[in-house]
């Protein structure tokens, strides 16, 4: 028995050390570790062996020679007469250093550290990267020391112009050591700033109200790495004056405050669209149309009344990569439903993984509330509401901006009229996804405005951001807001903007909400099971207790087909009024069938439409018999 005691109090002992030796660890990392304000510069790092002054130079060891005025002409482009001054000589305080080290300035960070692209460059052609020794801190400038000489200065200014206020800048020089020509200088921006391009394409970098810019400085926008080079320009990062900012009126088409012109844009842009997937099918030279182009063309001809000749003339060459999203016109139910499984467990593990970790992707999927309800994915929503809970508005960023006023929107819908933007989970973040978004619309010189992204005009993106713009704006009486949601939309649909291909046109159809298109549409709740379709119909339900009514629409003598999962195992089905047997053969003839797989309790309907209203009666046993 004693071995065993001996061997646990060994383990005790052992423990409470290990506890120990951890926290004094802590403890003595963290005297190491500083934070340091010099001016507006915040500087973050880590002290050498001794942390403070080091010994014996009376703190004050360290000079610093300043680069001119002049210097920084190149980097920032023609010098305020205020702002000339000579060299200046300084003093300062030195500390050794150990480990990575980063300065922050007007919401960008530049960081020296390993790991990341900093790196001295040296005269053979080779690159290494280096941390540095020491850094030595002044009134408003540090410098920092690396092995064999080099060495890199910031300094801030930021006084008084004749010319107007005064403008926060950053200057950052280096001191070349032998064989060392240039430092490479990895920066970033901190969590709440936002960087955009500005009416003369330069990159400004936005952060608590004011606007900065790295101007002419050597700066790669592509990796934003600053490249400081022994016969180049110092770097300038410095605050500008803000340009003139159109109000949102002068964004606000006509024709987008008058609903007529509004919705003969929107039908011109449909002609152009059919017209050209109309030709690219019946073009065999130009390959086959792909599915999604196909499911436009045919939801378009659907509208037009021209359905049948139009499946007449395509090629049968698409149907190879059918699957479930066309099969809602031309069948094949087999290869659907496999089709519609998989892809139902693929987007809900994409959306299950985007909510279980700590980034925002799930705001860039596609309308992830309504992907939710209307699937009775009751466990994702409460994830999804989680996490929006937990946003504040300095997390919105400009890519996020298309999902949030959807998810704004898709909320509004789900919830009994009227809906209260009190309990809307994405209210308090859309302050600022508005600043942001009026933040980065541009004028064309014809007129028309587009929200740019990384200097980029996405013409999805911004069909995408008009619609929901269009909706927010109704939904919160801000007449402006939707005016302006309204202008997006016809800058992208604008006879003036070519249509480049059948592919992008699909792409942008998809998002017009057109009739007769693919899409999911929740029917209802029974017993306690989420019931919806795989459709091109327009659905609605009634329901009792033992039954559900479900009512199609769509043209008389044509027929589609539907998948409608959730349905519990049941009596029997009537179509037209009268019993219909399961038929797994129901696609060989010219008539309405289905067929069940209780498995995934999935309904397979073929539905030929005697007129607009079809009823698809499912009966179910009493529920105290279940």
């Amino acid at each position: 028995m004693k071995k065993p005691l001996l061997a646990k109090i060994a383990q005790l002992v052992f423990l409470y050390l290990a506890v120990f030796t951890a926290l004094a660890l802590m403890q003595f990392a963290k005297q190491r570790g500083f934070t340091r304000r010099v001016g507006p510069m915040l500087i973050t790092g880590r002290y050498g062996e001794t942390p403070g002054p080091e010994p014996g130079l009376s703190g004050a060891s360290g000079s610093l020679t300043l680069p001119s005025n002049a210097a920084f002409e190149a980097a920032e482009g023609p010098q305020d007469p205020a702002d000339t001054a000579q060299t200046l000589q300084a003093e300062g305080t030195r500390y050794s250093l150990a480990g990575a080290l980063a300065v922050a300035f007007g919401g960008m960070e530049f960081r020296i550290a390993a790991g990341e692209p900093f790196a001295l460059r040296y005269a053979d052609g080779s690159k290494r990267t280096v941390l540095p020794e020491y850094m030595v801190l002044f009134d408003n400038a540090a410098a920092f020391g690396f092995p064999q000489g080099t060495e890199l200065i910031f300094s801030v200014t930021g006084e008084a112009r004749h010319t107007g206020p005064a403008r926060p800048e950053l200057r950052i020089a280096a001191v070349f050591g032998e064989g060392v020509l240039a430092v490479e200088l990895p920066c970033r921006p901190l969590r709440r700033s936002r960087i955009r391009e500005g009416e003369t394409g330069e990159l400004l970098v936005a952060a608590d109200g004011i606007n900065y810019s790295f101007g002419n400085s050597p700066l790669n926008r592509d990796t934003l790495a600053l490249l400081l080079e022994r016969e180049g320009p110092p770097v300038s990062y410095k605050a500008v004056a803000e340009q003139r900012v159109l109000t949102m009126a002068e964004y606000i088409q006509p024709r987008a405050q008058n609903p007529s012109a509004y919705d003969q844009a929107a039908s011109q842009w449909r002609d152009r669209a059919y017209a050209l997937w109309s030709r690219a099918a019946l073009d065999p030279g130009g390959g086959p149309l792909d599915e999604s182009q196909v499911s436009a063309l045919l939801s378009e001809s659907i509208v037009r009344g021209a359905y049948q000749q139009t499946v007449a003339g395509l090629a049968r060459s698409w149907e190879n990569q059918r699957t479930h999203f066309s099969m809602v016109y031309q069948g094949q139910l087999d290869e659907g439903f496999r089709s519609f499984i998989n892809a139902e467990e693929i987007s809900y593990a994409r959306l299950a993984e985007s909510l279980a970790g700590i980034s925002l992707d799930f705001l860039l999927q596609d309308h992830s509330i309504p992907f939710c309800g209307i699937r009775g994915y009751d466990n994702l929503m409460e994830r999804l509401l989680e996490r929006l809970r937990g946003l504040e508005p300095s997390h919105v960023t400009p890519d996020l901006i298309p999902g949030i006023l959807e998810g704004y929107v898709d909320w509004n819908r789900q919830q009994p009229a009227p809906a209260n933007p009190a309990t809307n989970p994405f209210t308090p973040l859309m302050s600022e996804t508005i600043r942001l978004l009026l933040e980065g619309i541009r004028q064309e010189g014809d007129g028309r405005v587009f929200f740019f992204l990384n200097g980029q005009a996405d013409g999805e993106s911004n069909l995408r951001i008009g619609l929901a713009l269009d909706q927010y704006g109704q939904l919160t009486k801000a007449g402006d807001l939707a005016d302006l949601g309204r202008s997006l939309v016809l800058s992208v649909l604008a006879p003036e903007e070519p249509i480049r291909s059948a592919g992008e046109a699909a792409r942008l159809y998809r998002r017009l909400n057109a009739p007769y298109y693919p899409h999911a549409a929740f029917i209802t709740r029974f017993r306690g099971s989420a019931v919806w379709a795989w459709t091109a119909a327009a659905v609605e339900v009634s329901q009792t207790n033992d039954l559900l009514d479900i009512r199609a629409s769509f043209p008389p003598e044509e027929t589609h087909y539907m998948l409608i999962r959730g349905i519990q195992p049941f009596r029997k089905i009537q179509l037209y009024d009268m019993d219909f047997r399961t038929d797994p053969q129901l696609e060989r003839y010219d008539s309405s069938g289905w067929t069940y797989a209780p498995e995934e309790q999935v309904l397979l309907l073929k539905m030929k439409h005697r007129t607009q209203i079809e009823h698809i009666r499912i009966f179910f046993p009493p529920a105290a018999a279940r």
